[in-house]
C-alpha cells in the first residue's frame, strides 16, 4: 500500500501490549498453508461508540465507561488485513473476510466496517462491494512541484 512502511521489532512489542485491551480474539483470524502464516485478518470492536461521548476529552468516567461497558459494543472496524504476495489472488482475502463475518455474527456484533481502502486496491474494494458494502467517503491526495521564482 502506498506509504506502507514495515513496523520495528519495538513497535510491534508496543502493539501486543496495548492489543490485549483492545482485541477481541474472536475477530482475529489468520490463514496458514504447510504450517506457516500467510494471512491475517483483524478486526477490532468499534470503540467509537464509548468514545465519541467523550467529545475528545481522556477521563476517569471514560476509563470506566471503556472497561465496563465494552462487552456491550454492537459493531465492529477493520484493523488490518494483509495476504502474502505469493498468495495473492487464490481467494484467501475473502475467505477471513467470510469467516470474520460469521464468528462476529456469533459474538453477537451487529455490523461492521472497514476502511482507509486505496481507490487502488481493485480486489479489496470488489470484495467490500461483493459483501454489500458501500463507501461512504473518499479521500484524495494530489501532488504538484513547487513553482521555482
Amino acid at each position: 500500500n502506498w506509504g506502507f512502511e514495515e513496523f520495528t521489532d519495538d513497535q510491534m512489542k508496543e502493539m501486543v501490549k496495548m492489543f490485549k485491551y483492545f482485541i477481541d480474539p474472536r475477530l482475529v483470524l489468520f490463514a496458514q498453508k504447510d504450517g506457516k502464516d500467510i494471512a491475517c485478518l483483524i478486526m477490532v470492536p468499534n470503540y467509537n461508540e464509548i468514545l465519541n461521548k467523550s467529545k475528545g476529552s481522556l477521563t476517569l468516567g471514560l476509563l470506566w465507561k471503556f472497561f465496563s461497558r465494552r462487552k456491550n459494543i454492537e459493531s465492529f472496524r477493520g484493523y488490518g488485513l494483509g495476504v502474502l504476495k505469493p498468495y495473492h489472488g487464490q481467494g484467501i482475502a475473502s475467505l477471513l473476510t467470510v469467516g470474520v463475518h460469521k464468528a462476529a455474527l456469533k459474538a453477537d456484533y451487529k455490523k461492521g466496517e472497514i476502511s482507509w481502502i486505496l481507490a487502488t486496491n481493485g480486489p479489496m474494494n470488489e470484495m467490500s462491494k461483493a459483501l454489500g458494502g458501500e463507501a461512504s467517503k473518499v479521500y484524495r491526495i494530489f501532488d504538484k512541484a513547487a513553482i521555482s521564482l
